[in-house]
């Protein structure tokens, strides 16, 4: 519902105009909006269960190379490490994230 007013809000900009809407805009703006909805929560799940699989590949890997927990677990905060630098050097990072908010 409330994407429906928003869109309608941002489309028709006062409440006069809203008002004067003929239904079948009113329907085909709800049906776009719960459309997006769907497909966002289609695109989260997806990107869940492909973390959870680079988890998985993560883990095999560990144990394929006979790592220990605590090795795995090293290598992977370096290389985050090392991956925050690079994105900071880019420009790219938390504190960039947090500035233009």
């Amino acid at each position: 519902m409330q994407e429906v007013r928003i869109r309608l809000w941002r489309a028709q900009r006062t409440s006069e105009q809203i008002s004067e809407v003929n239904t079948s805009y009113i329907y085909r703006t709800a049906s776009s909006a719960a459309l997006d909805v769907i497909r966002r929560r289609r695109s989260r799940r997806a990107e869940h269960h492909q973390s959870l699989d680079d988890e998985r590949s993560a883990v095999a890997l560990a144990r394929l190379m006979g790592w220990t927990e605590g090795k795995t677990r090293n290598l992977l905060y370096r290389g985050l490490a090392d991956l925050r630098e690079r994105l900071t050097e880019m420009g790219v990072g938390w504190e960039r994230a947090e500035e233009a908010s």
